[in-house]
């Protein structure tokens, strides 16, 4: 809204509040918005996504909890 768009872009979706007026500007809020939409073809997903924004628990495909793997246990 206060900038022009570059000539590659790609509108994704954002869940951050209406009083977080940068939320959607967020490198690592947008990198787990393109996680969540389109997968991470069998690599490990961010652990901030979960515990800072909210995203779900990814499935476990290994012998490591996704709490495990992120120190949260």
């Amino acid at each position: 809204m206060i900038d022009d768009r570059a000539q590659n872009f790609q509108e994704i979706r954002c869940e951050a509040g209406l009083a977080d007026f940068i939320g959607c500007h967020d490198s690592t809020r947008s990198l787990c918005e393109i996680i969540w939409s389109c997968g991470t073809n069998n690599r490990p997903a961010i652990c901030e996504c979960v515990t800072m924004y909210g995203y779900q628990e990814p499935i476990q495909n290994g012998t490591l909890t996704f709490k495990e793997a992120c120190g949260l246990e």
